[in-house]
């Protein structure tokens, strides 16, 4: 069931060009829409005792038009009036910094707002990745607190680290197979 790739043909945050593009999932249409589809193609296999489940959607376009951009800037570039945009503006943040990634690889991501920046990194490969992130001048000056919270090498372990940066400085991510952190970074005064 294509609800997305579908509904991007009708209304789209990021119209289909050569992939799928990523519906308004905020137009008033997009849930009569789900609901037709899902009935029209679920209906006919409901007492079908090997159907154990439905799939979605494949690989949306979810990261906008190339692998660094994000859908949130596509909806600010929507009329005012559009749904998307309009969510999209209450939801905006002051600024967003791609620091590290390979597609199909790793991404580590950091989102400011005010003075605090969020960071998020995912390892997508099956090898670990270890990534030095340099404090460069995204981040305000003067010395910042790094919180961070990251998975361990055992099963259902983290670990968690918490130290000063100082302005310029460095840190060290290491992500394992498969695995992600997040983390925080806040004026030390905080």
């Amino acid at each position: 069931m294509s609800f997305a790739a579908g509904f991007a043909g009708v209304e789209a945050i990021e119209p289909k060009e050569n992939w799928t593009g990523f519906p308004n999932v905020f137009h008033e249409k997009f849930p009569a829409y789900c609901d037709t589809i899902a009935s029209e193609r679920c209906a006919p296999h409901r007492d079908d005792p090997w159907v154990i489940g439905y799939f979605l959607d494949n690989e949306i376009q979810w990261f906008g038009k190339s692998w660094n951009t994000m859908l949130h800037a596509a909806a600010l570039k929507l009329p005012a009036d559009n749904p998307a945009r309009i969510i999209a503006e209450k939801t905006s943040t002051d600024e967003f910094v791609r620091l590290a990634g390979e597609p199909g690889q790793f991404a580590i991501l950091a989102r400011r707002k005010g003075a605090t920046w969020c960071l998020a990194g995912v390892n997508g490969s099956s090898r670990p990745h270890e990534e030095r992130i340099q404090v460069g001048s995204w981040l305000t000056a003067g010395r910042s607190k790094l919180m961070r919270i990251s998975e361990s090498p055992g099963p259902q372990q983290f670990s968690a680290e918490t130290r000063m940066i100082a302005p310029g400085g460095e840190f060290a991510v290491t992500m394992t197979g498969f695995d992600g952190f997040v983390a925080t970074l806040l004026p030390a005064a905080q």
